[in-house]
């Protein structure tokens, strides 16, 4: 069992592919709002373009953070049932996106389309995504995470509060 998480440049690799469908998922959802408002090929081809970068950012992201919870989380404990959780919330945002991609892709450049699906599914994805972002966040500080300058071991046992844990910053 491999006990350190992917890296880029000894960085987790994870948490740093992240932010690419967050962005893209917020892009969306205000290119959709901004469609639904002025009916503007333009927000519409700035929202179906986010919506793909959101759904290639997630793949990607989600290529470490599987390889990550098949062998960096232990497989009991509440560090797996954050990390699932996680991961379960990801792909359900996921799925909303690519439902959404998938109703608007063939609309490029053409404003008669309603906004109503895109703005819905991207709204409820942006919350489950948000949602976990918090549990990912989580898991990185309670969970598993040392902090800076401290080996990437993963750390097995969960503590109540960052006080009681014995890799917190000092």
């Amino acid at each position: 069992m491999t006990r350190k998480p992917t890296a880029i440049a000894k960085r987790p690799a994870h948490r740093m592919l992240a932010p690419l469908p967050i962005a893209g998922y917020l892009g969306a959802l205000i290119g959709y709002a901004a469609y639904g408002a002025h009916h503007s090929s333009f927000w519409l081809d700035y929202a179906i373009s986010m919506n793909a970068l959101g759904v290639a950012g997630a793949v990607l992201a989600a290529l470490p953070g599987v390889r990550d919870l098949r062998h960096v989380i232990p497989t009991r404990g509440p560090a797996r049932h954050t990390a699932t959780t996680h991961a379960a919330l990801n792909s359900f945002a996921l799925a909303l996106y690519v439902i959404a991609l998938a109703l608007y892709a063939s609309s490029w450049n053409d404003p008669t389309r309603s906004a109503a699906a895109g703005i819905t599914l991207t709204a409820l994805g942006t919350a489950a995504t948000a949602t976990a972002v918090a549990l990912g966040r989580s898991l990185a500080r309670d969970h598993r995470t040392p902090p800076r300058g401290v080996g990437a071991t993963p750390i097995t046992t969960w503590h109540a509060t960052e006080a009681d844990s014995p890799h917190r910053r000092r």
